[in-house]
């Protein structure tokens, strides 16, 4: 298992971070973005921030530079983009 630092590059919501670990439920690049996506949720439902909720829905985060392999090998933060061709 490896602890990846995740951070969201976009315009709104950029700058949050969490973490995600990765295993038999988290092996591609799609998992660590459901994983960041959802811990960004947790904190916009919590705070009741509903319009931003549905600002995040209709995003389309990605991760894009780096295989998942490189992931997993980095001691880097892992960013979440929307918004760019990547």
């Amino acid at each position: 298992m490896t602890i990846i630092h995740l951070e969201f590059s976009d315009r709104v919501f950029g700058g949050f971070q969490c973490y995600a670990k990765t295993g038999a439920n988290v092996y591609t690049k799609k998992h660590l973005v459901d994983i960041g996506i959802n811990e960004l949720k947790k904190v916009l439902m919590h705070n009741k921030l509903e319009n931003a909720k549905i600002l995040l829905d209709n995003k389309d985060f990605h991760i894009h530079d780096m295989t998942f392999e490189q992931i997993l090998q980095t001691n880097e933060v892992v960013y979440i983009c929307s918004g760019c061709s990547g």
